[in-house]
C-alpha cells in the first residue's frame, strides 16, 4: 500500500492500522513522502484543533 494511499485515508477520518502508521515512519528523513506527510499532520491537526493554536513550551 503506498504512502499516498494511507495518508488520503487518513486525511478522509479513517483510522490507520498499527503496520499503516509504521510504514509512515519509515519514509526516508527528506524525502517527498515525507513532506507529504508533515503537511497531512498539518492539516490533521488544524481541522481537528478548529483553526486554534497549539503551543508547546518547556521551561527551567
Amino acid at each position: 500500500m503506498s504512502g499516498s494511499f494511507i495518508i488520503k485515508k487518513a486525511l478522509d477520518g479513517n483510522v490507520l492500522s498499527a503496520d499503516e502508521i509504521a510504514q509512515l515512519f519509515s519514509a526516508p528523513l527528506f524525502s517527498s513522502e515525507a513532506a507529504e506527510i508533515q503537511a497531512a499532520s498539518r492539516q490533521l491537526s488544524e481541522r481537528l484543533s478548529d483553526g486554534l493554536a497549539e503551543v508547546h513550551a518547556q521551561m527551567e
